[in-house]
């Protein structure tokens, strides 16, 4: 009856096992998923909710970050890799795998009723202490390392689509500023070329005309160009057609009015949920935990293994413990090598923290240039040249000055307005690398979020 019954609950515990039914993704179903789509404004709308974001009523900045989430190919990919990292994260806290042994024996010519005896052996691990510590320590490391690589995907991504935006607004004012600039080019031209004509002046300025005009067509077209290439980035970004990517001015509306006043001035705890200073914490921990362990190992392993054996009609119950030694020099040179590796993650978590406060006050100060840039060009500059142009304006209505002369003050005016345009796609550059360098956002519907 006991052997019956053992039978039963091995058939039991090998029944219970998880199967497995192979369902490899089929190629053309790959493709098919990769063919161009439109943005999911639904499921954007959901993330948005559950983000705490209150909702936009056109689509704006946040709407294509999340549409990136759900949609961009290499955020996917880590936020699958991510909930590989949480399962092994929940299994590193199963105990070890028991083992056991089965006997058979079969006695000929033996003196008792059977010759038979059966018997079985477990071998069960103790899993306690720093070993068990250890393991779970790894899976943290391991956890932590794919949401520092998520959140680096998903930061280049925001990155490339902020810049990638800034290029858009900004280029669309350049092309309609060239476009206007048409107009006084050619009318200066013309009055130049009169007067070369009537020999007021020499050819050579007719000549550096044309070569300003020629070079406003060049300027337009790499500004067309830039559009064009940019909205291919952020189409690719998305994971849709760039046929089907629709970029409307409330996307930003702001763009062309950033803020000149602020003062970010990064401080220490600014970047201290940068991943590549999270991974360097990690790793810190993780070899302090490795040292832990080789301390551990300077003593036995224990193991116990009971059993049970029918031994030609005797039942026995054995018991057997087992200890793993240390080696022989008592795990000292292991212990050695791993007191190097923690010193050596220290130094790198002390390099990693200064490089990226460095580089976050590099980015400020960059970015502090570019406000006083843009601010100098709006208070002084700009306004001085628009004063010139309707003075000119004035005078050429009341006969002072040709129509040459006016068009030059104009031709001026757009000019600084263009000057202007670069300035501002600067500051905004200058916004978006500071952002980067922090992988925290200083502006924007990003600011909204108050889930975690």
């Amino acid at each position: 009856m006991a052997r019956l019954t053992i039978l039963l609950l091995l058939c039991g515990w090998l029944c219970a096992c998880i199967g497995y039914q192979p369902a490899p993704s089929a190629a053309t179903l790959i493709a098919q998923a990769q063919i161009p789509r439109a943005i999911d404004r639904a499921a954007v709308a959901a993330e948005r909710m559950r983000l705490g974001a209150r909702p936009a009523p056109q689509p704006d900045r946040l709407d294509l970050v999340l549409a990136a989430g759900l949609h961009n190919p290499a955020i996917r990919a880590r936020q699958s890799a991510l909930l590989v990292a949480l399962a092994a994260n929940t299994a590193a806290g199963q105990a070890p795998s028991p083992s056991m042994s089965l006997l058979a024996e079969y006695a000929q010519h033996a003196a008792e009723s059977s010759p038979w005896q059966f018997g079985f052996g477990l071998d069960l691990p103790l899993d306690y202490g720093q070993r068990r510590t250890s393991r779970q320590d790894a899976a943290n490391t391991a956890l932590l390392y794919a949401r520092c690589d998520l959140a680096d995907a998903s930061w280049t991504i925001r990155s490339g689509l902020r810049r990638d935006l800034g290029i858009i607004l900004a280029s669309e004012r350049r092309i309609a500023l060239l476009r206007e600039l048409g107009e006084p080019r050619a009318l200066r031209l013309a009055a130049l070329t009169r007067r070369a004509d009537a020999g007021e002046i020499a050819g050579t300025e007719v000549d550096r005309v044309r070569l300003e005009t020629a070079s406003d067509s060049r300027l337009l077209r790499e500004a067309q160009n830039s559009v064009a290439d940019a909205r291919q980035r952020i189409a690719a970004a998305l994971g849709i057609g760039v046929d089907s990517l629709q970029i409307e001015a409330s996307v930003w509306p702001d763009f062309l009015q950033p803020e000149l006043s602020r003062s970010t001035n990064p401080a220490p705890q600014d970047v201290s949920g940068h991943p590549d200073l999270l991974r360097a914490i990690g790793a810190y921990e993780q070899s302090d935990s490795d040292l832990r362990l080789q301390l551990a190992r300077q003593y036995p392993g224990v193991s116990i293994g009971p059993g049970y054996a029918w031994e030609r009609g005797l039942i026995k119950l054995p018991l057997n413990v087992g200890l793993a030694l240390p080696p022989l020099d008592l795990n000292r040179s292991a212990i050695g090598v791993a007191l190097s590796a923690r010193e050596a993650a220290a130094a790198s978590l002390e390099e990693t923290y200064a490089r990226v406060s460095s580089n976050s006050e590099q980015k400020d100060t960059v970015l502090q240039q570019a406000r006083r840039a843009l601010s100098a060009i709006r208070n002084h500059e700009l306004p001085a040249m628009q004063r010139i142009a309707r003075r000119a304006t004035a005078q050429f209505e009341a006969g002072e000055i040709d129509r040459g002369q006016w068009a030059s003050a104009r031709i001026e005016e757009l000019g600084m307005q263009l000057a202007e345009t670069d300035a501002v796609e600067q500051l905004r550059d200058a916004e978006t690398a500071l952002e980067e360098a922090l992988h925290r956002a200083i502006e924007g519907p990003e600011l909204e979020i108050t889930a975690p």
